[in-house]
């Protein structure tokens, strides 16, 4: 998790430095980024259930 923060930070940086341009392609990796910090379920047999 703490390298998905670090990520952010640097994108926040790259697009305070460019322009508008670029906007869908930073929206787009931010979905990315906040697809991976979603809890995986657990697949297999658990006896306790």
């Amino acid at each position: 998790m703490a390298s998905n923060n670090l990520l952010s930070e640097k994108i926040e940086k790259l697009e305070k430095k460019y322009d508008e341009n670029f906007e869908v392609v930073f929206g787009a990796i931010k979905q990315l980024i906040a697809a991976n910090e979603a809890p995986k379920r657990k697949i297999g047999f658990n006896p306790e259930s």
